[in-house]
């Protein structure tokens, strides 16, 4: 959908919410729209409301839809930080559920560090939108506002399962420095299995 050159015109902005200062006042206010977020009551009767109100799931689904672009201008950030630039920004299907994508294969040229901001970039920019949504739930009243960061929430734990390849196993993968995990798998699961049976 984007290419490298409308995508590293925003990620070149977006690039300094990486920057030690700006990044510790994100991690707090995240902490905190997270903690008040929780602390406020049932997230059930905020959903009740919002089913029941007419446009309120068309609102819902734009604001989920912009976070998720948002997310993935995470990725493009971390890399542009890193001194990397993003090949590609588009949406598909992976295991049958749609996904917004980007194409972040020079984090590969990058230290383990940067790539590892590369691939928390997302969750990162996640959890900031959810900020900007509890704000404006706070300042407007409006529940839908908190559905979204609840619903923000579910995604970025859904993001974290390193069985899948999204966020959380590329994370993983960088992190153990094995590109390619699901190859190693099963030659582990047979050496424990022979182990074992004898």
């Amino acid at each position: 959908v984007l290419g490298p050159q409308a995508i590293d015109r925003v990620a070149r902005v977006l690039q300094h919410v990486y920057r030690t200062p700006l990044l510790l006042i994100a991690l707090v206010v995240i902490g905190i729209s997270q903690l008040w977020l929780f602390w406020r009551g049932d997230p059930s009767s905020a959903v009740q409301q919002v089913v029941s109100t007419p446009l309120a799931l068309p609102l819902l689904a734009g604001l989920l839809i912009g976070a998720g672009v948002f997310h993935e201008f995470g990725h493009a950030a971390a890399l542009r930080y890193g001194g990397g630039r993003a090949r590609a920004m588009g949406a598909g299907f992976y295991l049958f559920i749609p996904i917004f994508y980007t194409d972040v294969t020079e984090s590969y040229r990058l230290g383990r560090y940067a790539r590892v901001r590369t691939d928390v970039g997302g969750v990162y920019f996640h959890l900031l939108a959810a900020a900007a949504f509890i704000a404006a739930g706070a300042a407007t009243g409006n529940e839908f506002f908190f559905v979204a960061a609840f619903l923000i929430d579910l995604d970025v734990a859904r993001q974290a399962v390193p069985f899948i390849r999204l966020d959380g196993y590329w994370l993983l993968a960088d992190l153990t420095g094995i590109p390619d995990l699901f190859a190693h798998a099963g030659p582990r699961r047979r050496r424990l299995g022979k182990g074992r049976g004898g």
